[in-house]
Parts: structure tokens; C-alpha cells; sequence
């Protein structure tokens, strides 16, 4: 009976032992993919760079730190062009390239992360704005290159929109990226291939833009469109014929012309 005992014993033992070990195969395994979960949560799987996510939590940390910093918003030059040519497979290993690009070029402790698409966002601990620019423009160089994809020669080519952030002076991480994508589309206004240093005015024009839009898509049930007649005036100084105008009588801006309403 002892013996039948003490081998019973010895028996639940092992079983026991053996369903120890499965629990903790299966803790490490459920740790694995909790871990590879977070990460494809946090990055982008294109190019293993982290991803709008990452980028606005990392921004949210800079934006509460004591540190002067930038951060810079890149959109590429004429990839529609490189994905028309050479096909969507081409495209993505162009990104691929110059992510690894920005990566190795961008100053200790810099951030780089890809919201989507041919945009890339980097974060930058600078001094102020002569050196955000400096660095700027030698990611810019570096990405200006030429690149050999799938045995094709692509020239690389971006604008970059740029902001300078100090301490304390912005509190919504969203607003940053909101100024540094006006600073992107002032690059990109102004022939491409750039950097752009946001300012107070770009803001204040895209604003105004928007309260133009707003009112005009009421003004024809308002009745502010105005209809007038420029005289068509031959050689012979004889009225050959009319052109019809449109005016915009805003009661907020007065009379808006259509060079800047159209």
C-alpha cells in the first residue's frame, strides 16, 4: 500500500511538473505574441518604421519635454509618376530605400516614422530654427539621390515642411503636425524639392481660404453673385461683344473678386 502510494504520488508529480512547464511555454508564447501585436500596432508594415501611431505618441512626449525641438513632414516629389511607370512594386521599395535613408541620416535620437503613403515624419532635438533647416536640407539631399530600383534608375526627390517647437509654446501635439503639413503645402506651392519653416501666415491664409469656401457655398441662395459685362472692343474701337463676369458681394469681405474666390 506504501509503495502504491509513493508511486501515486510520484505520478501526480510528473504530471504535475509536466503541466507547469506547458503553462509557462504558454505564458511565453502568449508574451511573444503580445509583444509582436504592439508592435504591428506601433509600426508600419512596409517598412518596419514606426507608424502615424508611434509617431504621435513620440510627438506627445516632445511636446511636453523641456527641449527645443523640430519636426519636419516630407511628402516625395512626383511618386505618382514612379508607380505609373514602373508599378506599385517599384513604388513601395522606393519607400523602402528612402526610409532606410532617413534613418541613417537623421541626427542621434531622431525619430523617423511613415504616417502613410509616399509621407514620412521625422522629429529632431534642435538648438532653433537655422539648424532645423540645416538638417532639413541634408535629409533632403540625401534623398535626392538617384536609386536603382528593379534594375530601373529613379531619381529620389521631396519637400519637406518644417516647425520648431520650443517649450511650453504648444500644447496639442495635433496642432504641430496640422502646421508643419501648411509648411509642406507652402514647398510644395513654391516649385518643390524645398524645405519650408512654417510661419504665422500660412496659417492665417489657409483660415481665410476656408472662410471663403464657407461663405461662397452660400452665396448664390443669398443672392451675392452679381453679374456684370466687359466690353469685347474691336480695332476700329466698335463693341464687338460682351464678356460675362461674376462679382461676389460678400457682406463680410465686400466685393470679392474671382481671381480670389475661383
Amino acid at each position: 500500500q506504501t509503495a502504491t502510494a509513493l508511486a501515486h504520488r510520484w505520478q501526480v508529480d510528473l504530471d504535475l511538473k509536466a503541466a507547469m512547464a506547458l503553462l509557462e511555454e504558454q505564458k511565453l508564447e502568449l508574451a511573444a505574441n503580445e509583444s509582436r501585436a504592439i508592435h504591428m500596432a506601433n509600426h508600419d508594415s512596409l517598412t518596419d518604421a514606426p507608424n502615424r501611431l508611434a509617431f504621435l505618441h513620440a510627438l506627445g512626449q516632445a511636446v511636453r519635454g523641456e527641449h527645443c525641438f523640430a519636426m519636419a513632414m516630407m511628402d516625395l516629389d512626383r511618386f505618382k509618376l514612379v508607380n505609373d511607370t514602373l508599378g506599385h512594386l517599384a513604388g513601395d521599395e522606393l519607400i523602402r530605400m528612402i526610409c532606410e535613408v532617413l534613418q541613417q541620416n537623421v541626427p542621434a535620437g531622431g525619430f523617423v516614422a511613415r504616417l502613410g503613403g509616399d509621407e514620412f515624419a521625422m522629429l529632431m532635438q534642435v538648438t532653433g530654427e537655422d539648424e532645423a533647416v540645416m538638417l532639413c536640407e541634408r535629409l533632403l539631399k540625401a534623398c535626392s539621390a538617384s536609386f536603382k530600383v528593379f534594375g530601373h534608375s529613379v531619381q529620389g526627390g521631396a519637400s519637406v515642411g518644417l516647425i520648431v517647437v520650443e517649450p511650453g509654446s504648444i500644447g496639442d501635439p495635433v496642432d504641430v503636425m496640422r502646421r508643419a503639413d501648411l509648411a509642406l503645402n507652402e514647398a510644395k506651392r513654391q516649385g518643390r524639392g524645398c524645405v519650408r519653416l512654417f510661419a504665422e501666415s500660412m496659417d492665417e491664409s489657409i483660415r481665410f481660404r476656408r472662410q471663403i469656401e464657407t461663405g461662397l457655398s452660400e452665396a448664390i441662395a443669398k443672392g451675392e453673385l452679381k453679374l456684370v459685362f466687359q466690353p469685347i472692343v474691336g480695332r476700329g474701337l466698335e463693341i464687338t461683344g460682351f464678356e460675362a463676369l461674376i462679382r461676389w458681394c460678400s457682406p463680410e469681405y465686400g466685393m470679392v473678386p474671382p481671381a480670389m474666390f475661383i
